[in-house]
């Protein structure tokens, strides 16, 4: 997927996505829901102590699944 070729990884922990603070899965999918697939969602990404912000775009899932 996108999200992993822009370097968030198994373990990161999402805590804003466009500036909202994620505090449950919930909350990114209420904000993927309003968006179409190409569009971006902003992440803020917590790592080992260190915070950084990624750009993922929304991929179709049939393109996820075939590579």
């Amino acid at each position: 997927s996108d999200a992993e070729a822009q370097g968030i990884e198994k373990g990161d922990i999402i805590i804003k996505v466009n500036g909202t603070d994620a505090r449950q899965n919930a909350d990114i999918s209420a904000v993927k829901a309003e968006l179409e697939i190409g569009d971006t969602i902003d992440f803020t990404v917590w790592r080992d102590g260190k915070t950084f912000d990624v750009s993922v775009e929304l991929m179709d899932g049939a393109e996820i699944s075939d590579g």
